[in-house]
Parts: structure tokens; C-alpha cells; sequence
């Protein structure tokens, strides 16, 4: 058998969360001449003819597995539905899909009526499976995949025991949610039709996560950017610096006489447009600014994290390889952005939004910010998304700085720049996989591949192991893991979800800082 997912129409969405989650994939053709053994799994992810109804319907009966949303699953099986909106997914341990991320949807969807997974903020549940025939299906809330491509923003709690909840602006929904259902939803299809569910690795050499350190130098001062850069190079971290050019350009070469550190660019006046040429023009200043340092940026964070998409066109006209805004994603792996009638070339790397400020703005002591970022760590093992911190000279509290470093070391995590982990996942997207399983083996031709590259193979939803990519893996010789369930939060996501004072003082503080820099 083929372990490939096949797409009966390949949306943006689609392309989006099966790129990041790394499993072989491709548009089916034809409908009409479909086998068995062709796909280990097929994705419905539009309504069509009646002759493919048929043919996706034997498929099925025969043993295959399907994954579709729910307005989909209306035309296809006469699934019954109603409209409802979602606030958030709760974490739940009771459940086929246990290593999904709780967070937030905000969003009015199409629910399966006899659905009898995963738990909404009402009590209600989002995922129906069904058996029919020798094989299964899987129905998912319809309008569920396309909130990847949402760009709203809102104010958002993050989980933590200090006395204040900390906030910032980030993106709407969190589509690390959306991500984690989906590739939950095509292991338990694997296991129902006894295949192995195999995917590349999200992080080199095999590591459990990876780390890195962003720093947004706006309105710094040479000492203080001097204090940050020992503390990274005691503790050989090379960190990415986005340099804020309007305020730093008197002493702009202090960032070209940094060793082992990357710099990138975080806007010449910390502002953004809506209107593409002010961008432009911006990033213009900002790229010519690092230039008479000898500096050439290859990466680029917006100020304020904020995104749109003339903004996402002005870098991507200058030949950045990358940029980092968690108004539209955090928390997530790498993507690249639909830009509403085409993919983006300048991959997005999500990053966590809260900084040692927040932290203390939320109340917090310096001994209840290291266990906030400790739990962090530990969601970031548990739910296999990178370790990627950011904070500021200004503002940052270094003794908790020198914790996470502490941390990393302790974790025996690899520290990398976002633009190594940025070409690194560039070479990743660029193999193509075609594995065959047969005889409790997995057989694929491979060609000049990178050898930090690891193949993760899960097996029953509940084993997993990693290796090396190679033309032949006996999975009888393989050492297997179990796979962890559940993951202890330190609040709800009812408690999430409530609005303090706080959050309002932070938005009308934040919107004033954005009209007055």
C-alpha cells in the first residue's frame, strides 16, 4: 500500500496543515479510477459529482479511511448537522484523538449531530466517526481547516499560575489546534486500517524540540543590547536580532560586531500600513540602514507582531526567506501564507508571544515567570512545536533569561537561529515521499537526502518511533515509545477565555504606542 494522503481537491488550507505536518500527499486526479491501495488515507475536502460520490463510497466499503468536514459529509454519507459557534476546544483525555492542543476557534461551524469527540466550551462534542463497510471515516466540524487561513487578530490569555493572567494581541484562532486535530484524526485513520502513519520530523537530528531566542531591539540602547549579547554569548546561544533601524542607526555597526548572532530587520520606524507601498518603503530604509553596516537581513519580524498581507508582499519583494508575526500564527510550526490567490515564498516562523514584560505586567514575581516558561517547555515537548521565546533589551528580566538558557542546556536542546531552522524546513518541504508498506515494511527510494532529516512512524495511535531516512525499515526491528496522553494546565480554557481589566488597559496602551512611535 501507498502511504499517501490523497486530496480530492487540494484548498490552501489543506496544503498548508499537511506541509507542517510533513506526510506525503497529493491532489487525486481522477476520482473515477481510484483503488484501494492507492492512498492510506483519502481527504474529501469538497463536495462533487455523483459518480465520485460512488467511487469515494466503495472505496470506503472496502476498507478504506476518509477524513471530511462535516458540510462535506452532508453530501457524501447524508450526515446530519447544525450550525454552532465555537469558542475553544477543551483539553480532554477521554476521548480516540488525546494529543490534541486546547485552544481557541471563535468561530461559527457545522457540526456533526452525532458527533462523539472532543469537547467544545458548551459541552458539546466536534468529531464523529463512523464505520461503513471494512472501513471508517472521520467527520470534522465543516468550515474547521479554513481558520488557517484567517488573519484576525485579538487580544489573547496565555496559561500561568502567577496572580495575573499575562495577554498580548495574537492571531484570532489558534491554528495549532486546528493542526493537531487533523493529524490526530489521520493517525487513528492509520491504526483503523492497521498501516503506519509516517511523517517527517519537524526538528533535526531527531531532537524533541528546538530552541531560540529572539530579541526585538525597538528603542534600545547600546548597554543594554551590550548586557543581553554577553548573557548569550556566556551561554552560546545564537540568538536572532531584529533591529528596530529608526532609533538604532547611530550605532548601528555595534549589531555587525556581534559574533554568532543573527540579524534581522524589525522596521525602520516600528510601524506598519496597510498600504503596500509604505511598507515597502519601510523595509526599504531598514534593509539600507543594516547595509552600511555590512549587514544583510534575511529575516524579518513586523513591529508589534502584527501581519497583513501588503505587508507579507513588501518583504517578500525584497527576498526576505522568512519573517515572524504571531498576529497570525504562535506556537505552530512553519508554514507559508496564502496570499489570497497564491502561496507566499517567505516562510512564516511562529514564535511565542509573551516576553518577561508581560510577565511582569500580569503581576508576575521573578519565580512565577521561570515556571511559566518552564510549563511552556514542557507544552512544547509534550505537543512537539519549537521552544522559540522572544523579549526585549529594554524591560527584559535577565535572571529569568538566564533560567530558560539554564533550561535549554539542563533539556540538552539544540539552540539554532531562525535562519538556520528557516533553511533547514526549506530543505525539508523539498523532499517528496512515496513510501510503500508491505510485509511489515516500509520501502521508499531516497535521494540526496539531508541526513538530519528523521522519519517518525506511528503505529496502533499509540506507539511512535524515529529514524533515519532509508530505503528499507523493518518495523519489527524497531525500539517503540509510547505515546503520552493528557498535559496538565495551570487554568481552564474557560478561564482563559474571560476578559480582565487588564487586557482593555493593554489594548488601548498598545494602540497608542502603535500611532505614536
Amino acid at each position: 500500500m501507498r502511504l499517501v494522503i490523497g486530496v480530492t481537491e487540494l484548498l490552501p488550507q489543506w496544503h498548508i496543515l499537511l506541509s507542517q505536518i510533513g506526510v506525503s500527499f497529493e491532489e487525486i486526479t481522477d476520482v473515477r479510477t481510484l483503488e484501494i491501495e492507492q492512498y492510506s488515507t483519502i481527504i474529501v475536502s469538497s463536495k462533487s459529482d455523483q459518480v465520485s460520490k460512488v467511487r469515494l463510497l466503495k472505496y470506503i466499503k472496502e476498507g478504506g479511511a476518509l477524513l471530511c468536514e462535516a458540510h462535506v459529509a452532508e453530501w457524501l454519507f447524508k450526515t446530519n448537522t447544525y450550525k454552532n459557534y465555537v469558542k475553544f476546544v477543551d483539553a480532554d483525555i477521554n476521548t480516540q484523538f488525546p494529543r490534541i492542543v486546547p485552544g481557541f476557534i471563535q468561530k461559527s461551524l457545522i457540526l456533526p449531530l452525532h458527533a462523539t469527540d472532543l469537547t467544545s466550551d458548551l459541552g458539546r462534542k466536534l468529531i464523529q466517526t463512523v464505520q461503513i463497510g471494512k472501513g471508517y471515516a472521520v467527520v470534522l466540524p465543516g468550515g474547521l481547516s479554513s481558520t488557517v487561513l484567517s488573519c484576525q487578530v485579538t487580544r489573547r490569555n496565555f496559561p500561568s499560575s502567577g496572580p495575573l493572567l499575562p495577554s498580548e494581541r495574537v492571531s484570532r484562532q489558534s491554528k495549532n489546534t486546528v493542526r493537531s486535530m487533523v493529524q490526530s484524526v489521520l493517525e487513528y485513520l492509520h491504526s483503523k486500517r492497521n498501516v503506519p502513519f509516517a511523517y517527517l520530523w519537524p526538528f533535526p537530528d531527531g531532537q524533541e524540540t528546538i530552541f531560540n531566542f529572539r530579541i526585538d531591539t525597538d528603542f534600545s540602547t547600546p548597554d543594554k543590547l551590550n548586557t543581553l549579547y554577553d548573557l548569550c554569548c556566556q551561554h552560546d546561544i545564537p540568538a536572532t536580532w531584529f533591529v528596530e533601524t529608526g532609533s538604532s542607526e547611530s550605532f548601528i555597526e555595534q549589531f555587525s560586531n556581534m559574533d554568532n548572532q543573527e540579524i534581522g530587520l524589525h522596521g525602520h520606524q516600528h510601524r506598519i500600513w496597510r498600504q503596500y507601498q509604505r511598507n515597502e518603503r519601510d523595509v526599504k530604509k531598514g534593509i539600507d540602514v543594516l547595509l552600511k553596516a555590512t549587514i544583510s537581513p534575511k529575516g524579518y519580524a513586523s513591529p508589534f507582531g502584527k501581519w497583513n498581507i501588503s505587508l507579507a508582499k513588501a518583504i517578500e519583494h525584497h527576498g526576505f526567506v522568512y519573517s515572524s508575526e504571531f498576529a497570525l500564527d504562535f506556537d505552530d510550526l512553519p508554514y507559508y501564507p496564502y496570499l489570497e490567490d497564491r502561496f507566499s515564498s517567505v516562510l512564516q516562523i511562529p514564535v511565542h508571544p509573551i516576553t518577561t514584560a508581560r510577565l511582569r505586567n500580569a503581576h508576575h514575581s521573578t519565580k512565577e515567570m521561570k515556571q511559566y516558561y518552564e510549563n511552556f517547555l514542557q507544552q512544547c515537548l509534550r505537543f512537539q512545536f519549537p521552544f522559540f521565546i522572544y523579549d526585549h533589551p529594554t524591560g527584559v528580566n535577565l535572571e529569568v533569561i538566564k533560567f530558560i538558557f539554564n533550561l535549554v542546556q539542563e533539556h540538552n536542546l539544540q539552540p539554532t537561529s531562525l535562519l538556520n531552522y528557516a533553511e533547514w524546513w526549506k530543505q525539508k518541504s523539498t523532499h517528496k515521499m512515496e513510501i510503500f508498506y508491505q510485509d511489515n515494511s516500509l520501502i521508499q527510494k531516497i535521494n540526496n537526502v539531508d541526513p538530519t532529516m528523521r522519519l517518525c512512524i506511528r503505529v496502533d495511535n499509540n506507539r511512535w518511533s524515529l529514524v533515519p531516512l532509508k530505503e528499507k525499515i523493518d518495523l519489527d526491528s524497531i525500539q517503540w515509545k509510547t505515546s503520552e496522553t493528557g498535559f496538565d494546565y495551570p487554568v481552564s480554557m474557560a478561564e482563559l477565555s474571560r476578559i480582565h481589566y487588564k487586557m482593555i488597559v493593554n489594548d488601548i496602551l498598545q494602540y497608542y504606542w502603535s500611532l505614536s512611535k
